[in-house]
């Protein structure tokens, strides 16, 4: 989340691995933000913000204005396979 002054008011790293489930990174992404100033999710039947595992259902809120998110996606470097010649 970056502040209305262009600095990172907040930055959360969520690394992927073989253990960890590509499919439900956005929820996991939505509960570790959660646990900051930056709220993540949809609004249940009693008004509650609950991040819901779904791509396009949650919605994101803030407390103040002149705030804006980012997400980044880095993908791992991939070192070619070289042939051993034994």
């Amino acid at each position: 989340m970056e502040h209305r002054g262009g600095r990172d008011a907040e930055l959360h790293d969520l690394r992927l691995t073989e253990t960890s489930a590509a499919v439900n990174w956005l929820l996991r992404l939505a509960e570790q933000v959660n646990n900051n100033s930056l709220r993540v999710g949809a609004l249940n039947e009693k008004e509650k913000l609950l991040p819901i595992e779904s791509a396009q259902g949650n919605s994101v809120y803030v407390q103040e204005d002149g705030y804006r998110f980012q997400i980044d996606i880095e993908k791992p470097s991939v070192t070619p396979e070289v042939p051993c010649n034994h």
